[in-house]
C-alpha cells in the first residue's frame, strides 16, 4: 500500500521544494501541514526517555544510599577507635599511677629504713674516733624529710592535675564525637527528606504524564470516530442512489407508521361507540321493564 492510499480523508502528500526528495502532509480544508504521517501513531520516545531518566534516578538513589551506609560505617569505626583510644589512655594512666605509687612506697620504705638506722646509731653508743663524723645529722634528716614531703605533695598535685586534664580531654573527645554523630544524623535526615521530596515530585510528574497520555488517547479516539463519521457522510454524499434509496425507505417506514397510528385510532373510536350503544340499550331495556 502506497503512502497516498492510507492517508485519512482530506489529507494529501506534497513534495518539499526546499528539500528535494522530502515530503510533508497537508490538509487543504484546514490549511494544516505536518511532517509526520497523519494516519500513523507517533513514536513514544518521551516515555522511553522517562524510563531512562527513572533508571538514572534509581541508580543515583542507590549510590546515595551506598554513600550513606559507608559514612555510617566510617562513623562507627571512628567511634570504636575513639573508645579504644580512651580505654588505652585510661590503662596508661592507671599504669602510670600504679608506678608512681610504687615509687612513693619504695621511697617511704627507704626513708623508714634510714630513720630506723639513724635511731639505732644514736642509741647504740658506738662512737668512732674524734676525726670521724656521723654520716647523717639530725638537721640533714629533717631537711630530707621536708624535701620528701614537698616532693610527695608536688607529685600528688601533679597527679590530680593530670587526672583533671585527662578527664577534660576525654570529655572534649566525647563532646566532639557526639557533635559529629549529631551532624551525621542531621545530614542523613536531610538526605532522606530530599529523597522523599524528589520521589513525591517524580510520582506527581508520572501521574501528570499518565493523565496527559490518557487524555491524548481519548482525544485520538474521538478524532478517529469523528473521521469515521465524516467518511460515512462523504460516502453517502458520493453515492446519491444509496442516499435516495435510504431516504425513500425512511419515508416509506414513516408512512407505514402513520397509517398504523390512524388505524389504531379508528379502532379505538369504534370500540368506544359500540360501548356507548350497549350502555344505551341496557338503560332502555331496564326502563321498559
Amino acid at each position: 500500500m502506497s503512502a497516498d492510499e492510507d492517508l485519512p480523508p482530506g489529507w494529501v502528500r506534497v513534495a518539499s521544494r526546499s528539500k528535494p526528495g522530502a515530503y510533508y502532509y497537508a490538509h487543504p480544508a484546514t490549511k494544516r501541514t505536518q511532517p509526520d504521517h497523519p494516519g500513523r501513531k507517533r513514536s513514544r520516545q518521551p516515555a522511553v526517555v522517562d524510563i531512562e531518566a527513572a533508571e538514572e534516578r534509581k541508580e543515583a538513589s542507590k549510590a546515595r544510599r551506598k554513600a550513606q551506609e559507608e559514612a555510617k560505617r566510617a562513623a562507627e569505626k571512628t567511634k570504636r577507635a575513639a573508645e579504644e583510644a580512651k580505654r588505652r589512655a585510661w590503662a596508661e594512666a592507671e599504669a602510670e599511677a600504679a608506678a608512681r605509687e610504687e615509687s612513693v612506697r619504695q621511697a617511704r620504705v627507704a626513708k623508714m629504713a634510714l630513720v630506723k638506722a639513724t635511731k639505732d646509731a644514736d642509741t647504740s653508743g658506738v662512737a668512732g674516733s674524734d676525726e670521724e663524723e656521723p654520716k647523717i645529722s639530725g638537721e640533714d634528716l629533717k631537711t630530707w624529710k621536708e624535701a620528701e614531703e614537698c616532693r610527695e605533695r608536688e607529685e600528688a598535685e601533679a597527679e590530680v592535675k593530670r587526672k583533671e586534664e585527662e578527664e577534660r580531654r576525654l570529655q572534649e573527645e566525647e563532646r566532639k564525637r557526639k557533635e559529629e554523630e549529631d551532624a551525621e544524623r542531621k545530614r542523613l535526615e536531610k538526605e532522606e527528606q530530599k529523597e522523599e521530596k524528589r520521589r513525591q515530585k517524580q510520582e506527581a510528574l508520572a501521574a501528570i504524564a499518565e493523565k496527559a497520555e490518557r487524555q491524548a488517547a481519548e482525544a485520538a479516539e474521538e478524532r478517529r470516530k469523528l473521521q469515521e463519521e465524516l467518511q460515512k457522510v462523504r460516502e453517502k454524499m458520493q453515492n446519491p442512489d444509496a442516499t435516495a434509496e435510504m431516504s425513500s425507505s425512511t419515508s416509506t417506514e414513516t408512512k407505514k407508521k402513520k397509517k398504523e397510528k390512524k388505524r389504531k385510532k379508528k379502532e379505538e373510536k369504534k370500540q368506544k361507540k359500540e360501548k356507548k350503544e350497549k350502555t344505551a340499550q341496557l338503560q332502555k331495556s331496564s326502563s321498559s321493564s
